[in-house]
């Protein structure tokens, strides 16, 4: 009963102070973007901009239906009495007599009125039109927020976990270096070692001792950003989930296909295309005053006027059902004029279009390029940390076998550090490149950048090998069938070397198609090549 009253009084405790449903509990990248999301101001100005388009949709709308209108009063009312006589309509006699009692009556009105507009040439609907894009605008303009927020938050997530990480590998820099220093102390007491000896290591120790101090400097920093970003209080503890990096074994698809996706799902691609409609039908609204408008009328009242005195009660009914138009044949020049801004935003609309395309396209480029070198720094940092760690290994034992020195020792200790932390920034460069590849082609953040590697069987061709004057210039093949490949591997320093600028060679190759793979070039499928032949 204890617990479940406990367990209650947290859930209360929540409700009423608004605490993440994730306190208490280590943050995952997930944890994160979805505390941000409802703390970030951008997002939440975009909501409610989403909320606004949904209002002027919907007063967009209400000109389709017909407008009702009901009216009433109550209260006193005095006319003067005028008189009348038979002579007064062309009746010989001497009848006269006022309209109205001299008193003040008693006066009751109500009237109902409806109205149905018919034609508008175009203005309605236009109107109507416009306001729903600008709501789809909107939406895509939430949607790049929170994509724009995901990319923010992932940045300072990863940034967090790899200061964290650089004081791991510091702190164990400075361990390292503290077991080599008592080492050294050691054999400087048995005499085997010199004095030297002894303050080179103490040197190395407090160099990682700075070092260390930094990296926790960075690490508050990192945690600053973290907390700024979900919208928190800076002085907030962070606490993220103790993930390793994860690097995936696949390529990336090509360039071509994360520009198609670009197109297909980037919001500010979107909105652009929205935006060229719109000027559209601003066009087709403005022509609208061209036209004459119609509509239907009808009223329906009642007037009811109570002389108390003279016991005289008068109470009249009234209706109308009219078809009304309206032209206006000339309003000095506006209607023209506004076609003539219409159409000319338009075309500067459609003159933008690529601008606008070559801008999404360089951002993709660079993206992949980003993501090719994270993926290759990758590979390289981790054969150089091995190579460090295998150097240090033996450094030790040649050291500790009175054969090595100390500057040996202490060069591939820093060494080691300097390999480690490459290979964690390349891990972290890595992760933030996966993202900017979301970010670029419109995905959500989860999506799984690239395709599962699939080894191809080897292959001959035929075709032609030439060189290529782009990006600085390279070796390119195309087949006999018209198929472009862009050449890898060792033997393509040997066919460049045989191929002057402007010169194209027939060849017989050997090899197999690296699909996936981004290159620097970007030109036809990557294909490596085994052997060749000159035919």
């Amino acid at each position: 009963m204890k617990i479940f009253l406990e367990i209650i009084f947290t859930i209360l405790l929540s409700l009423i102070l608004g605490i993440s449903p994730v306190f208490g509990k280590a943050l995952t990248l997930n944890d994160s973007i979805e505390i941000a999301k409802e703390n970030n101001p951008s997002v939440i100005a975009s909501r409610q901009r989403v909320t606004a388009a949904e209002g002027a949709a919907g007063q967009a709308f209400s000109p389709f239906l017909p407008q009702l209108n009901l009216e009433g009063s109550i209260g006193r009312s005095y006319q003067q009495p005028y008189s009348i006589s038979a002579a007064d309509f062309g009746i010989p006699g001497t009848f006269e007599g006022s309209v109205v009692p001299d008193e003040a009556a008693n006066l009751i009105t109500y009237q109902a009125s409806l109205t149905q507009s018919l034609f508008t040439g175009g203005k309605v609907w236009g109107s109507f039109n416009i306001a729903n894009k600008n709501l789809e605008i909107s939406k895509q303009d939430l949607r790049g927020a929170m994509q724009d927020l995901i990319y923010d938050v992932t940045v300072a997530y990863y940034g967090v976990l790899k200061a964290k990480k650089f004081v791991e590998l510091n702190n164990e820099s400075l361990n390292m270096a503290k077991s080599h220093l008592d080492q050294v102390k050691v054999m400087f007491d048995a005499g085997t070692v010199t004095k030297a000896d002894v303050l080179q290591s103490e040197v190395q120790v407090a160099n990682a001792e700075i070092n260390l101090t930094k990296a926790k400097s960075a690490l508050e920093i990192a945690k600053n950003s973290f907390n700024n970003v979900l919208g928190r209080n800076l002085n907030e503890k962070v606490d993220i989930s103790e993930e390793e990096f994860i690097i995936e074994e696949f390529t990336a698809p090509r360039y071509e296909e994360f520009l198609r996706e670009a197109y297909e799902g980037r919001p500010d691609w979107k909105q652009f295309i929205l935006g060229k409609e719109i000027s559209e039908n601003s066009v087709a609204l403005a022509r609208s005053g061209y036209f004459p408008s119609i509509a239907i009328v009808g009223t329906y009242g009642n007037t009811k006027t109570e002389y108390a005195e003279h016991g005289r009660t008068d109470d009249l009914n009234s209706w109308t059902a009219i078809l009304s138009g309206s032209w206006n044949i000339f309003d000095g020049l506006s209607t023209p004029n506004k076609v003539k801004e219409a159409e000319a935003n338009l075309k500067a609309q459609k003159a933008d279009e690529d601008m606008v395309k070559n801008g999404i396209a360089l951002e993709v480029k660079d993206a992949c390029f980003n993501l090719n070198t994270a993926t290759e720094t990758i590979k390289m940092a981790k054969k150089a940390l091995e190579f460090a760690e295998e150097n240090y290994r033996i450094s030790e034992l040649r050291y500790n076998a009175g054969v090595g020195t100390n500057i040996e020792v202490i060069d591939a200790q820093t060494a080691l550090t300097q390999a480690r932390l490459q290979y964690l920034e390349a891990q972290y460069d890595y992760e933030i490149a996966k993202a900017r590849i979301n970010k670029v082609t419109g995905k959500e953040i989860f999506k799984k950048v690239g395709i599962p590697i699939k080894e191809e069987k080897i292959i001959t061709l035929r075709g032609i090998v030439k060189y290529i004057p782009l990006e600085g210039g390279f070796i390119g093949f195309i087949d006999d069938a018209g198929n472009k490949y862009d050449l890898l591997g060792e033997k393509v320093i040997e066919l460049k070397d045989a191929i002057a600028e402007k010169e194209e060679k027939r060849i017989k190759i050997i090899g197999r198609p690296k699909r996936g793979i981004i290159t620097i070039h970007m030109w036809g499928t990557p294909f490596e090549v085994i052997d060749y032949e000159w035919q």
